[in-house]
């Protein structure tokens, strides 16, 4: 697996602690089959990681990525993380080929 992918889809200790933190859909509060969605999303090169993860059912996920209501949940979305990470940037959740480690 390519690094890139690697760091997309986050690693398995990471995506566990973001169910532990969530426990719930953070749109619904269904707890439900949850589901991991990324605020900055895989194809923009959002990381898979807790500052850009949250647990979401499936039909809040569907909903996310599919319909006119994205722009309003993604304002959800980023209040619910910046209560967790209040200093932690959008550039710090997106994947930079060419920077420093």
């Amino acid at each position: 697996m390519k690094e890139r992918t690697k760091l997309l889809h986050g690693n398995h200790q990471d995506r566990l602690a973001v169910l532990r933190r969530d426990r719930y859909c953070i749109f619904c509060g269904s707890s439900y089959n949850l589901q991991l969605a990324h605020f900055i999303s895989r194809a923009q090169g959002g990381l898979g990681i807790p500052e850009n993860l949250a647990a979401v059912c499936p039909a809040c996920h569907h909903e996310l990525d599919h319909t006119t209501q994205r722009q309003v949940m993604l304002e959800s979305f980023r209040a619910y993380l910046d209560s967790y990470y209040p200093d932690f940037k959008d550039e710090d959740r997106e994947y930079k080929k060419w920077s420093e480690k």
